[in-house]
């Protein structure tokens, strides 16, 4: 299934295309031709990513996770954005090889997973963010690399099986999280 989306989306795009024409065309086979939608039922299942990719329905996290996997291996510079307790992606202004040090400054524009691939321009979003109070800054909406993006669905993750009541999931992923920021410090 991945190699089939991923062969779907680079066959249709174009490289002389505009940022803002790319996303079109792959928000148009991510949404429309592969049918991803999101949940907002808190079902734990939404959250895995091979339950995703066979029922096509994920939690906004998970799916703006595939999201950004798939704009990636399309060479599209897509990344998630720590923009409070919403969830979106930027289009940052750089090749996705050269993306070394992600900055708030490199952001075209935003994408809302959530809603089928909606574009937001970066003053749309920092002005909601701001008088919705989900951010105190501007300075704090900002894109996160790769590893971050593990980290902060893994905390996701923890926090639905604390939810649902299954204390071993809640211990193991806390294992696998604090390898992980062990493996992630020492890769930065």
């Amino acid at each position: 299934e991945i190699e089939k989306i991923k062969k779907d989306i680079w066959l249709e795009m174009n490289f002389n295309l505009t940022a803002l024409e790319k996303i079109r065309i792959f928000n148009h086979f991510f949404y429309d031709v592969h049918q991803f939608k999101i949940s907002y039922d808190f079902k734990i299942q939404n959250t895995f990513l091979n339950n995703i990719l066979s029922k096509k329905t994920g939690n906004p996290i998970s799916l703006g996770m595939l999201y950004a996997f798939f704009a990636q291996q399309s060479e599209l510079p897509v990344f998630g954005v720590n923009a409070g307790n919403k969830f979106l992606l930027a289009y940052l202004d750089a090749p996705i090889y050269k993306v070394a040090d992600i900055q708030k400054n490199n952001v075209l524009f935003y994408i809302d997973p959530s809603n089928n691939g909606n574009l937001l321009d970066t003053n749309t979003v920092e002005s909601t963010l701001l008088n919705e109070n989900k951010v105190k800054e501007t300075k704090d909406i900002k894109p996160f690399r790769n590893l971050f993006f593990i980290r902060y669905w893994l905390t996701y993750s923890i926090v639905m099986f604390q939810k649902l009541g299954y204390q071993d999931k809640v211990e193991e992923l806390q294992l696998v999280w604090k390898s992980f920021v062990e493996y992630a410090m020492s890769v930065e």
